[in-house]
């Protein structure tokens, strides 16, 4: 049954409307009614009618405020106007708060029957299109999630067709830009927690206009995202900064591949892939880079990762380049030369962020104190140290333990 509420402050217009009228019929009850529009809002806010018949001029609130309030406060009910007045004023304050339905006394029962089923039912529609969008809406996520997946993956045959689907999808991929791949891993926890941290750091996380991010999704084991922005320099700059602003607050390994420009969407499948792999040909899972286009090219040196390896098993120790190259039986002159063309950084640069990460993680385990940390990670001077660690995050260790030295 629906419910009713009439609001007029002429006591045989309500009376004549509640019993002259068989509602029942029509699957309607009435549920109250008032004398006033302010009495009026009192009964709507506490029998939540699907529909309300109410008079124009009443005193204190007129039926122009009661539609007001109504529509205000967001009730979920169709309202009739039934009015001796004929003023335009009236019918425009009606037309503007979303009422449609005007009928002008004297008006036969009938047709405020009629005029009640019809906007009952107008009401139906609304509520009926209000859950399938809300319902939509939920599901959006999981919608997007599959369509930016089957791009990546080139399963589809017709971009136009599937930009449509985006348009109505309301997801935004640009038709020229770059493609951006990120994983991390590192976090005691497991990988997957990594991920998800850096996943709602890069959602919070205020980009520059220099890179414009479209379409960010959630996979489980990367993320990827788009940008209208072409340039790459930019791009690197951009990632580069919000990595040094994540390694503040994790201690997860971050690595980012840029892949791109791509001219159409069906090249978006081969700028994943590019972007897929030369994370997986660069990355050596201890420290942080960005990546560009030009480092796609083959893997890293097996001298290189030999030289990694020996700085994950010695960090702690006082190791330098040449005690690294003489246990690789290589000279130190060839081993700096390599490190520097495969990773773009000197031994030293990639011991002290293989040590500074190090020390995050036994920071954030809050078991040791600042100069056991040191000590942990081959740091004998503790002041020491504590430059070399804010340097690279920005804040002093004990700042980072959240304790004291």
């Amino acid at each position: 049954m629906y419910k009713l509420v009439i609001v007029d402050d002429e006591y045989l217009v309500r009376k004549g409307l509640s019993e002259t009228i068989d509602w029942n019929l029509f699957g309607i009850t009435v549920a109250a009614t008032a004398a006033d529009g302010e009495e009026g809002l009192l009964v709507i806010e506490r029998e939540k009618p699907d529909i309300v018949i109410t008079d124009m001029c009443m005193p204190g609130m007129n039926g122009v405020g009661l539609i007001e309030q109504i529509t205000a406060r967001g009730y979920d009910c169709a309202v009739v106007v039934l009015s001796g007045y004929s003023d335009f004023e009236y019918v425009k304050a009606t037309l503007e708060n979303g009422i449609h339905a005007y009928l002008l006394k004297p008006v036969e029962n009938e047709q405020i029957v009629k005029t009640v089923i019809t906007e009952l039912k107008k009401l139906e529609e609304e509520r009926s299109n209000k859950q399938y969008y809300t319902q939509l809406e939920a599901e959006l996520p999981t919608i997007h999630r599959k369509l930016i997946y089957d791009l990546l993956l080139g399963n589809f045959n017709d971009a136009r067709t599937l930009t449509e689907k985006f348009r109505i999808c309301k997801l935004n991929v640009p038709q020229n830009g770059c493609f951006i791949y990120a994983t991390a891993n590192g976090v005691e926890e497991g990988e997957s927690e990594g991920i998800q941290q850096l996943y709602k750091f890069m959602l919070e996380y205020n980009f520059s206009d220099d890179l414009p991010v479209c379409s960010m999704q959630l996979y489980d084991k990367f993320i990827s995202f788009f940008t209208e922005q072409t340039n790459i320099e930019k791009i690197f700059a951009q990632c580069s900064k919000m990595i040094a602003e994540f390694e503040k607050k994790s201690s997860a390994v971050v690595a980012v591949a840029i892949s791109g420009p791509y001219q159409d969407l069906h090249e978006i499948s081969a700028c994943y892939h590019t972007a897929k792999q030369t994370v997986k040909n660069r990355l050596l899972r201890v420290v942080n880079c960005v990546l560009t286009p030009q480092d796609s090219g083959g893997g890293v040196h097996a001298i290189v990762r030999s030289a990694i390896d020996y700085i994950c098993a010695h960090y702690a120790e006082d190791i330098t380049i040449k005690s690294c190259a003489a246990a690789l039986y290589v000279s130190d002159s060839h081993l700096m030369h390599l490190f520097k063309g495969n990773l773009g950084k000197t031994f030293n640069e990639y011991l002290t962020e293989y040590r500074v990460l190090q020390a995050k993680k036994l920071l954030r385990s809050g078991k040791m104190r600042v100069y056991e940390v040191a000590e942990a990670v081959g740091y004998s001077d503790v002041k020491y140290f504590g430059q070399v660690f804010r340097k690279y995050t920005g804040c002093m260790p004990s700042e980072y333990a959240g304790g004291e030295d």
